[in-house]
């Protein structure tokens, strides 16, 4: 079953629900950890939720596969970090500090966007 939603804003009028999350972030890093610079909120709205043709089980079964995904990028991710800072006697703290896993950083946020915005889109058919 989905989480709880917690970050997540849904726009939008009446009850109708419609689709395309975007994820607000900000080009500084924290100097601490990669994932911790990432703290904007997810805004769904309801347009957003109105492309995604699934069923129940099929929304649960797409985000079990993507939050998979996710913790292996942030493994991955995590691995980047610590030998950076034991290389260079620093935590990140700079965009080309990530240059060479800027790929995977950007595919983990839009990883979590994506969970973000079938688990806003379960919530509102009250599926979970």
């Amino acid at each position: 079953t989905a989480q709880p939603v917690s970050n997540v804003i849904i726009k939008g009028k009446g009850a109708q629900t419609t689709a395309t999350a975007s994820l607000r972030t900000s080009n500084a890093h924290d100097e601490t950890d990669l994932f911790a610079g990432d703290k904007s909120k997810i805004i769904v709205t309801k347009e957003d939720l109105a492309g995604i043709n699934l069923t129940a089980n099929e929304a649960h079964r797409r985000i079990a596969e993507l939050k998979m995904h996710r913790s292996e990028l942030r493994e991955r991710l995590h691995r980047y970090q610590v030998d950076f800072t034991r290389t260079n006697n620093r935590k990140i703290k700079y965009h080309k500090d990530i240059a060479p896993v800027e790929k995977e950083y950007q595919r983990y946020k839009e990883i979590k966007v994506e969970i973000t915005r079938l688990e806003a889109y379960l919530s509102a058919r009250g599926a979970n």
